[in-house]
């Protein structure tokens, strides 16, 4: 377990099984954007088929009813690695990863599936600090500060969804355009 899981640990589990599932799904919604540009690079759409998927979690968060998806129909979708070689085939697995956890904390936040998802922007970001040896501290501890944000906005009462959707969203996009696209 990194440094950054093991010190949000003891957070998560004080959140209610609600938020903890919210935090699941906010990992994946930071990772949209990366997603983004696999399918720019590789001609792919997985985007098109994750976003919808990551608006029924959000939906099923706030009351909506279950997420229809299976998350062994998203883990399916999984770039195959044994073609041909895309830099941003990581950062699609883990979207899609953490899109799978997702999905399976909407149903049942387990802490440790929760822990899952918030490893996916984890290693999305020592991915990026390895194509960037020069700013990986830097990346790191940018991952590692936006989610300690995302964990202490669910921690407080007043955070809705439509909210930390929104700032999630704009972390994702801002850490794609100061560390993927410059790093690349």
């Amino acid at each position: 377990m990194s440094g950054i899981e093991q010190s949000i640990e003891p957070a998560i589990a004080r959140l209610t099984p609600s938020r903890k599932a919210a935090l699941a799904a906010a990992c994946a919604e930071w990772l949209i954007p990366l997603l983004q540009v696999f399918d720019e690079s590789s001609s792919s759409t997985l985007v098109g088929f994750a976003k919808p998927v990551l608006d029924e979690v959000w939906s099923a968060l706030d009351g909506g009813g279950p997420v229809m998806i299976s998350a062994s129909e998203v883990e399916s979708r999984v770039p195959d690695e044994d073609g041909p070689w895309d830099p941003f085939l990581p950062y699609a697995e883990n979207a899609l990863a953490a899109l799978v956890y997702a999905i399976e904390a909407s149903a049942l936040p387990a802490d440790r599936t929760v822990i899952w998802a918030v490893r996916q922007v984890q290693e999305a970001a020592e991915y990026s600090a390895s194509r960037s040896p020069d700013r990986a501290a830097v990346i790191i501890e940018s991952a590692d500060r936006q989610v300690s944000e995302i964990l202490g906005r669910l921690a407080g009462a007043s955070q809705n969804l439509v909210e930390l959707r929104g700032f999630v969203a704009k972390a994702g996009g801002d850490f794609l355009d100061a560390f993927v696209l410059r790093g690349s």
